[in-house]
């Protein structure tokens, strides 16, 4: 047998090392991920409710994908704002992958950048741009979603495909006012949620079969409780909550 040196020895142990390493994250073989808050570069902050509601949409489907932990809303919206760097974030969140974005608004269409980064060692996993119509914002979250989990290398069965899909909006105004009540809605205030109650019922009254702006003022009406006597929303609250079923 040939007798190896000590550097030798080490350089294997190196190489042994980096292929582990490789096989467990650089094929992405990633179990946990964050969805930062989507930066608004749009130089208009009345283009916040889209950033954030693109998040809330990301973190909802990407949740769906077969094991995979995705943090909450409640959980990574405590870091918008935030400069730090996203793989400072990462670690501080626990996840083995950060999704950052932007997105800039341009009339009736919309620019969107999106990587996916590797918080063990900075590397970016995968990162593209997307241009659309901003009647295609629901469809483009799917998108991502389908580029994020093939390059995860997660093969989604045709039920998991389908519950993606599940809940896309066909009306893009309708949609569009959904989001901005989901984002009065998210500053949890009475004004917040009554103005969210008058969004989630422009939508409905714009897509009356759009299950989710029923679903939302049922939450929404269930807040106010804390606001006004309960007997008088509560009732709208079960009202609501059975047209979205």
């Amino acid at each position: 047998m040939v007798a190896l040196g000590f550097g030798a020895v080490s350089l294997i142990a190196v190489l042994l090392g980096a292929m582990k390493y490789y096989k467990s994250t650089g094929t992405v073989k990633l179990d946990s991920m964050a969805v930062l808050p989507f930066v608004n570069r749009s130089g208009n902050p009345e283009e916040e409710y889209l950033c954030d509601g693109i998040t809330e949409g990301l973190i909802h489907k990407l949740s769906q994908l077969p094991d995979m932990r995705v943090l909450s809303r409640s959980t990574v919206f405590r870091y918008k704002g935030l400069s730090d760097d996203p793989v400072n974030l990462g670690k501080n969140l626990n996840v083995g992958a950060v999704l950052v974005g932007s997105l800039v608004r341009h009339g009736g269409s919309v620019h969107l950048e999106s990587e996916l980064v590797n918080t063990q060692n900075g590397a970016e996993i995968w990162g593209t741009q997307y241009d659309r119509k901003l009647s295609d914002v629901a469809g483009l979250q799917e998108e991502i979603v389908q580029d994020v989990s093939e390059k995860l290398k997660l093969r989604l069965s045709p039920a998991q495909k389908q519950t993606l899909v599940r809940s896309k909006p066909e009306n893009w105004e309708a949609y569009s006012l959904y989001l901005k009540g989901r984002y009065s809605w998210s500053k949890f205030t009475n004004d917040g949620m009554k103005k969210a109650i008058d969004y989630f019922q422009q939508a409905i009254d714009i897509d009356p079969s759009y299950a989710q702006a029923y679903a939302e003022p049922a939450d929404a009406y269930h807040e106010l409780s804390y606001y006004v006597p309960p007997d008088d929303v509560m009732p709208k609250s079960k009202a609501a909550s059975s047209r979205a079923l």
